[in-house]
This record gives C-alpha cells, sequence and structure tokens, in this order.
C-alpha cells in the first residue's frame, strides 16, 4: 500500500511534530487565502496547527517564529532558511543542491525521522 500525503502528514503529527504552512502569498490579495487554505485542509481531513501567509523570506519568518524546520519547493526559501539557522529541506529535484532534498512523502518522512534521532 502506498503511503499518501494525508498518511504522512498524520504520521507526523502522531509523531509529535507541530506542522504550519508557512506561503508567501497575502492573505487579502488571494480572497481570503487562510480561509481557502482551512476549507481545503478540512475537506481532506488534513491536520495543520497553523497557516502563516504573507511570509516574503520564509527563513527570516522561521526563525521569528521559532520553527526547527523548512521544507519547501523553492531554493531560495531553502537558502534562506539555512541562512538563518533553520534546517531545511528541499521538496523538489535540483541536480545542484548538494543538501538535504526529496520528491515524495515517503521520504520526506524517512528524513525527518533521521533528522529527529
Amino acid at each position: 500500500m502506498q503511503l499518501t500525503r494525508k498518511d504522512i502528514i498524520d504520521k507526523l503529527k502522531e509523531d509529535g511534530h507541530e506542522l504550519c504552512i508557512v506561503t508567501s502569498r497575502p492573505d487579502s490579495g488571494y480572497d481570503d487565502l487562510k480561509g481557502r487554505i482551512e476549507k481545503a485542509l478540512k475537506e481532506n481531513e488534513i491536520h495543520i496547527d497553523t497557516i502563516h501567509t504573507d511570509a516574503k523570506d520564509k527563513g527570516s519568518y522561521c526563525k521569528e517564529h521559532n520553527f526547527d524546520l523548512l521544507i519547501d519547493d523553492n531554493i531560495k526559501q531553502i537558502e534562506s532558511a539555512k541562512a538563518h539557522g533553520i534546517q531545511a529541506i528541499l521538496f523538489n529535484k535540483n541536480d545542484s543542491y548538494n543538501d538535504l532534498q526529496t520528491t515524495t512523502w515517503k521520504e520526506l518522512y524517512n528524513i525527518i525521522k533521521e533528522l529527529n534521532k
């Protein structure tokens, strides 16, 4: 049986992780983005602790809010996180990036599990 995105998120919650969505998009500029995200999460029974919008520089945002890990598909946001002392996983494929990265939810879970040892 293949694990779904929801299965992995549920496992991370069971493991005691606090899960947050951090987007650079502003809530006001996207017709209640936060509300739309909350609705989609509820409809898909995905449990996220908080949603943060309008975080243009996610590295500084994570540092300011004491987040210890950023998972993002944008290499610039990953580099910003690392520059601010935040552990980061690129959820994308980039052959020129030589650090933690994956394109699958199962591997993402395994990387996080290893980081927490």
